[in-house]
């Protein structure tokens, strides 16, 4: 009987489980994103409510990624949108549990995207927000 007792004792103690979240990347309010104005809102605007972009690209780099489609066959690329900046913030839960002969862990990451399309002017041409971390 104390075999038994000290046997369950110690899978008691070496099992453990545990529960969380990580963020990575600065929050993206909806709120901020639903007052980006076409046409009006400036780049400098956007850096302001937003802070540093995640990722800056001239759409030279992009175009190579854009369906054909979407860009008139006579118009360059560089007219569409001159630069794009990008911002994301990811969120992960975790779920662990940790037993003598069987692990668990789950891990599920959403992530909140925003993408701003400025014209040759740096002001707003369009923007794409998907908050995809309210999808948990």
């Amino acid at each position: 009987m104390t075999a038994r007792v000290f046997f369950l004792t110690w899978v008691l103690a070496l099992s453990s489980c545990a529960v969380g979240r990580v963020y990575q990347g600065r929050e993206i309010v909806a709120e901020d994103v639903k007052s980006i104005v076409i046409g009006k809102t400036t780049r400098t605007e956007i850096l302001e409510k937003f802070g540093p972009p995640v990722e800056f690209r001239r759409l030279e780099v992009l175009a190579d990624f854009l369906p054909a489609q979407t860009i008139a066959s006579d118009t360059e690329p560089e007219a569409v949108y001159p630069d794009v900046i990008a911002y994301k913030q990811n969120e992960a839960r975790v779920k662990l549990l940790i037993l003598i002969l069987f692990n668990w862990v789950q891990i599920t990451v959403r992530a909140d995207y925003l993408v701003v399309f400025f014209d040759d002017k740096g002001v707003v041409k369009d923007y794409a927000f998907d908050p995809g971390r309210s999808r948990f």
